[in-house]
């Protein structure tokens, strides 16, 4: 979508999975795969100049 010219939202669903215990609820080890998978993303070599990344908490 991105190499389409569109916009692209990918939430990082930081709450929804503290919600389900995983990880152990731990918000600070969630967010730091969340952080994880953004890098992935850049390493994948995925344009980001048309991609925001949202966090469900801040």
């Amino acid at each position: 979508m991105v190499g389409a010219g569109c916009k692209v939202k990918i939430w990082i669903t930081d709450w929804f999975v503290q919600l389900n215990n995983k990880m152990g609820g731990d918000l600070k080890k969630i967010q730091t795969v969340g952080r994880y998978m953004i890098e992935i993303w850049k390493a994948a070599g995925m344009n980001l100049d048309r991609v925001e990344f949202l966090w469900s908490r801040a």
